[in-house]
């Protein structure tokens, strides 16, 4: 004869059905979450070594920053030394185109000389032709006789032309 159950027998029973139910419960999703914790801990894997991989490109980068900004350091000193460099030639070449200016300020240009008349000795036919053409300087005692720095032909296919300078 079945014999009827009370409430504490119940509670017991539903207790044993429930702690089994969880159990099976429990191993179904155990089973089911396997694979899942199985990728997830490789994903952790890869993330771990993508992170060290960036931690080490972030270091090469810091190294290669440095690198260059020692590299532009050095440039902007090489350009200050060309540039302090340069600074004094630019003025001995200003100064030499002055001079030269100055040098040919003393030029004297004869044009239209007729050809042949200056014979071979330039420097003694333009003593005695300047005296002559001048006729100041003739009767000058200060500069009895002409003394010339250089005197040459300039032969450009126009007019004959004579370039002299003075010393005096």
């Amino acid at each position: 004869m079945k014999r009827s159950l009370g409430t504490d027998d119940w509670d017991v029973r539903l207790a044993e059905v429930a702690h089994t139910f969880r159990g099976s419960v429990q191993e179904a999703i155990d089973a089911a979450l396997r694979p899942v914790n199985r990728n997830v801990t490789e994903t952790a894997t890869i993330l771990n070594a993508l992170k060290q991989e960036v931690f080490d490109i972030a270091s090469s980068m810091k190294q290669i920053t440095a690198r260059q900004d020692i590299a532009r350091a050095d440039l902007r000193q090489q350009k200050d030394k060309i540039n302090r460099c340069n600074a004094p030639i630019d003025a001995m070449q200003d100064k030499m185109v002055v001079l030269e200016d100055r040098s040919r300020r003393c030029n004297v240009r004869l044009v239209k000389l007729p050809e042949g008349a200056d014979g071979d000795d330039l420097i003694h036919f333009l003593q005695q032709k300047i005296q002559h053409w001048y006729l100041i300087l003739k009767s000058s005692d200060v500069h009895p006789f002409l003394e010339f720095n250089r005197a040459h032909r300039v032969y450009a296919g126009g007019p004959r032309t004579v370039i002299f300078q003075r010393l005096q």
